[in-house]
Parts: structure tokens; C-alpha cells; sequence
């Protein structure tokens, strides 16, 4: 090892997830300023070294989730609780503008400490509740106090007129202000009225594709990635010419396309990201995640909004997306392969394939631990069928983000989980009561 080492994970049963490494059992993982620089049996530790024990450990990459609006978990359990005014609708466009930029800070600071705690190292937190800058600051500033790995796209408000430019200066300010450390920013895209959405679902959230290509440009030129949600009827051919299909641009759902449309897509350089309570629940529909995957396109998992979710568990987004395939008729998705979904693909998808998603030396310390130990795994033998079929957040031992320990023998290290609890709870009770004030 060229470098020192800091950190030794000692005597895992280490899933790489590297397709050069595999699966390595009895094996340790060496950090240094939270670079993960050597993976082998018996290194050598340190004077001054920190270990951690992973006997009776799994040992691999942190998750990765794809696309999160995580300002709108403070709905979890109020969305569809009492007809039409806590439809999600109904709820974006009415109490997404009564959240003060600390609401935001405390929706998305509860929001991305869940993830930590379930072994998600890595989100991608789609904001559109940007009701001013200053929320665009608070939610950054929690993302940065809970030290997760983030993309934080800088969206549109739900009452942002249909004719109106999104504020594209504040998205500029916003990544001269804050972007650094593990967080970077993007900007969120509305719909195309062209193609339309869904019939009668979330008109307002759809304009001009001239306004889509002002805002597009601007981002362009500004090297700032772009990502979109389309849930719409039309054709690859129509969203690849109007520009919104590109390396640059993220795309969330995209589940009427089939067959050799998603070559097209892929030539084209899709990124996708899908959302199985979203499609599966919501929609009604099944993914197409065989016909992505044959075409080579990048592929992640995500959970759209924790009321559909009802909690961040990719555990259980990589047991759907095999139960999907199954219900398709298709062949069986490998257990590896969901895992995959959930690590190397979703980083693959934010463009952070050469940072996480591996346990590979040279890639930043996003590493999770789950016992092994526990029945619900036992007894242990096809360790990624483990994982993509029997594991469950409460496995979720250890966590290290970046070199840096968040989870240790069960507890997040810095932060009261049950505090912060009561904290949005209170933030919850306050919008819900102003927000059924003006019904």
C-alpha cells in the first residue's frame, strides 16, 4: 500500500461488486483519507489504525438511490389518508408552498438520515419544492449535516406558472454557493406539454417544450446535469430529438418503451432510473428492466416519495425488481444482478461510477457491514440471493461514507435518531395545521 492506512475492516465476507474481485471471503478492506487503497486476507495494520471486526459481517458497497424527492417524506403517512385534499396532487400544490426553508431542512435532514441508517450512501434528492433559494440552501445544508453522498437537482415549485422560465440564476447561485464535499448540484426538468402527461395527472407541471429547451441550454452551457421525469405515451424518437435524452441528462421512469426502442435510447446515452412502488403501485404497470438491461443503458433503483416506499428500503426495491421480471414471463433477474442495480448501476446512472458503487482500490470508502449472523439469513450461503432476497434495513450494522464512520453497531454516531424524530413530527403537526387551515 502506497498509502497509510486509517481504517481496516478485518475478516469480512467482502461482495465487491467489482467484476475483477468478486466475492472475497476472510477478507479485510483498507481506507486512507477515505480511499479504499488496499482489499485482501491479513493486512497489515498500522500503528495508530482504527479496525473494525466484520466476522459474521457482509461487507460491501453502500446503495445507491437514483431519485428521491426527500422534502415531500414529511406526507409518508398523511398522503391518501383522507380523500381528496391529501391526494399527492393536492398536497404539492397546496402545502409544498407553506414549507419554510427550516421545514425543508428538517423533511430532508429525516429523510437522508433514514437512508444512511439503511445503508444508502448515495441519493440523488429530486427538489421540486423550491418555493426560493433559501430552500434550496436549506436542504443542501442538511444533506451536508447528515454527510450523505448527494446530487441535489434544483426543481421547479408547483405553482410555478406554465409560461414561466424557471429561476435558472438561482440554480447558477446555488451550485457557486454550496456545491463541494460530497454534494453536487443538477437541475430538475418539468414535463413537455407536446407529448403530455398522463391525462390529468400533474398538468400543472407541464410547459412549452420551448421553455424546456431555454432552461436545457442554459444548463448546458453551464456543465450543470439535467434530469427529467418521463411518464409520457410518446415515442423514443420524439424525446431523443427534443434533446432530453442525452449522457448529460438523468431520466426518471420511462416505462412505455419496449423492445428496440431502448436501443435507440441507449445509443442515444439514457441514463434511467426506475421506481418499482412508483410503477408497480402507482402505475399499474411492470418495468421494462429486461429490455434495459439488454440494451446497455445504465440502470438504478430509486423511490420516487417515501408515501408509495413508505420507507427507504432498497433491500426491498431489489426483491421487487426480480418479482417483476418473474411477472413479466421473463427469464429470472440473477440475485447479483439486483445488487448490481443497487450499487455499481445506480452509481453508474448519477455519473458517479468512477467514485462508489465498488468496493474497487481507488474509489472513495462507501462501504455498508449487515450481520450475518442474523436468521433471517440463515442459513448463509448464495451470499448476493442474501441480500437481494432475504436482507432487511434493521441488518444494517455499519455504515462509511466517504472514510468516514455514520453507523456504528447499529446506532448513527452522531445523531439522536428518536430527537430528530420528534423534530419532524413537530415540523409535520405545524404544515399540517396551516395547510388544513386553508381548506
Amino acid at each position: 500500500m502506497s498509502k497509510t492506512a486509517d481504517l481496516i475492516i478485518r475478516n469480512g465476507r467482502v461482495l465487491t461488486m467489482d467484476p475483477e474481485v468478486g466475492l472475497v471471503n476472510n477478507c479485510d478492506v483498507a481506507i486512507a483519507d477515505g480511499e479504499i487503497i488496499a482489499i485482501g486476507p491479513d493486512l497489515e495494520v498500522p500503528a495508530g489504525c482504527s479496525t473494525i471486526e466484520a466476522d459474521g459481517s457482509i461487507v460491501m458497497p453502500g446503495l445507491v438511490d437514483t431519485h428521491t424527492h426527500l422534502w415531500n417524506g414529511m406526507w409518508r403517512t398523511y398522503a391518501e389518508s383522507a380523500g381528496p385534499s391529501t391526494k399527492y396532487g393536492a398536497l404539492g400544490l397546496g402545502m409544498g408552498p407553506l414549507f419554510s426553508p427550516e421545514d425543508s431542512y428538517q423533511a430532508v435532514l429525516m429523510a437522508a438520515l433514514e437512508m444512511v441508517s439503511n445503508g444508502i450512501t448515495t441519493v440523488h434528492n429530486w427538489a421540486h419544492n423550491m418555493v426560493s433559494i433559501d430552500h434550496a440552501a436549506a436542504e443542501i445544508s442538511a444533506l451536508k449535516d447528515v454527510g450523505i453522498r448527494a446530487r441535489f437537482s434544483y426543481g421547479y415549485h408547483w405553482n410555478l406558472p406554465q409560461n414561466e422560465v424557471m429561476p435558472l440564476d438561482n440554480v447558477l447561485e446555488t451550485r457557486k454557493r454550496w456545491e463541494g464535499g460530497l454534494v453536487r448540484v443538477g437541475m430538475a426538468l418539468r414535463n413537455d406539454t407536446t407529448q403530455g402527461t398522463v391525462p390529468g395527472h400533474f398538468a400543472a407541471l407541464s410547459v412549452d417544450p420551448a421553455i424546456l429547451k431555454q432552461e436545457m441550454s442554459v444548463m448546458r452551457e453551464n456543465d450543470i446535469p439535467i434530469t427529467m421525469h418521463i411518464r409520457n405515451p410518446g415515442p423514443a424518437s420524439y424525446f431523443i430529438d427534443a434533446g432530453y435524452i442525452a449522457p448529460d441528462t438523468l431520466i426518471v421512469h420511462g416505462y412505455h418503451w419496449a423492445g428496440s426502442e431502448w436501443d435507440q435510447l441507449a445509443k442515444a446515452g439514457i441514463r434511467i432510473a426506475v421506481t418499482p412502488d412508483t410503477c408497480m403501485r402507482g402505475l399499474k404497470k411492470f418495468m421494462p428492466i429486461g429490455d434495459i438491461i439488454a440494451s446497455g443503458a445504465p440502470l438504478g433503483l430509486s423511490f420516487d416519495h417515501m408515501n408509495g416506499s413508505g420507507h427507504a428500503d432498497m433491500f426491498r426495491l431489489m426483491h421487487m425488481t426480480i418479482l417483476n421480471e418473474a411477472m413479466r414471463g421473463e427469464e429470472t433477474l440473477p440475485a447479483l444482478k439486483a445488487v448490481e442495480l443497487a450499487t455499481a448501476g445506480g452509481a453508474e446512472v448519477m455519473g458517479l461510477g468512477d467514485v462508489t458503487g465498488t468496493l474497487t482500490v481507488g474509489k472513495r470508502a462507501d462501504v455498508i457491514m449487515l450481520n450475518a449472523d442474523a436468521l433471517s439469513l440463515t442459513p448463509l450461503h448464495d451470499i448476493p440471493m442474501a441480500i437481494a432476497n432475504s436482507a432487511h434495513p434493521a441488518l444494517v450494522d455499519t455504515v462509511i461514507i466517504d472514510g468516514k464512520v455514520v453507523k456504528k453497531d447499529g446506532a448513527l454516531c452522531n445523531w439522536d435518531a428518536a430527537d430528530v424524530a420528534r423534530q419532524a413530527n413537530a415540523t409535520f403537526e405545524g404544515l399540517r395545521e396551516r395547510y388544513e387551515a386553508t381548506l
